[in-house]
């Protein structure tokens, strides 16, 4: 009887464990479908005949139909429900990716999709590291993503015209100039108004001057007459812009306004 009592304790042990580890593993794969479903991304799971076994519901986002319906389609009939696959661009990658797949195990392609109005990345991938088994309809072999890139496509467009109207301008702006080479020099020289302008122009004043009092220094001495005709007296002799000139101590020329030197003879 204790023997039969200990069993049964244990059965019911055994069960209780089972039940909490099927519970988990509920959890974690409502957890993985929530997950899964949240994509952006179109995932389905194929299976040997390339037929959808599962799919995201970014199904329904993409207005292809409900989650539950779409088992056992191809992914070329879900997305073009109504073409019969000649000639069609999307259905001719699909069977090279699928070939590329089984021999690699992976394949990636890029389509411009006339129909759904999308540019779709396409990845597909096996699902495990051993041997595919093509020929078992139930396997689960390889997992297919849809991406939408069409916003980012449309983006890359119009970087790319930008910078060809740029690179344009340009080239029409260098032809320009090269054909005018007076033009080029006066875009370089740099405008002569403003602060900079009336600097410029003050100093080339100043240098005019300077020149002045030195020709000045080398006229008056011959024209005034006397050795020296700075010596205790000023020159008679006219000098230019209303100005006076004196010999300093140590022989320089300097110049006054007449005005100023009225002021010290008054002082």
């Amino acid at each position: 009887m204790t023997d039969l009592h200990g069993t049964i304790a244990m059965s019911v042990t055994e069960t209780g464990k089972h039940r909490v580890v099927n519970a988990a593993i509920a959890r974690a794969k409502q957890e993985w479908e929530c997950t899964v479903d949240a994509l952006p991304q179109l995932v389905c799971v194929l299976d040997g005949n390339r037929n959808i076994v599962r799919a995201n519901r970014a199904i329904e986002t993409w207005s292809l139909g409900k989650v539950r319906e779409v088992q056992g389609r191809a992914v070329h009939r879900l997305l073009h429900p109504e073409c019969d696959g000649h000639g069609c661009v999307l259905a001719g990658k699909l069977d090279a990716a699928w070939t590329e797949l089984l021999r690699d195990g992976a394949s990636n392609f890029e389509v411009h999709d006339t129909l759904l109005l999308r540019v779709l990345n396409v990845t597909l991938r096996r699902m495990s590291s051993g041997a595919l088994d093509e020929t078992r309809a139930s396997t689960h072999l390889a997992v297919i993503v849809l991406s939408d890139i069409t916003e980012l496509h449309n983006i890359q467009a119009d970087l790319q015209r930008m910078n060809d109207e740029l690179e344009s301008r340009i080239e029409a702006r260098t032809r320009e100039l090269h054909a005018s080479p007076g033009r080029a020099v006066d875009a370089l020289r740099p405008a002569d108004d403003g602060a900079g302008g009336r600097a410029q122009t003050h100093r080339a004043g100043a240098a005019r001057q300077h020149r002045a009092v030195i020709e000045r220094d080398q006229i008056l001495p011959r024209t005034c007459g006397g050795d020296d005709p700075w010596e205790g007296r000023r020159c008679t002799a006219a000098a230019p812009h209303d100005h006076d000139y004196a010999r300093t101590g140590d022989g320089r020329v300097d110049s006054f306004h007449r005005d100023e030197s009225a002021s010290l003879d008054a002082r």
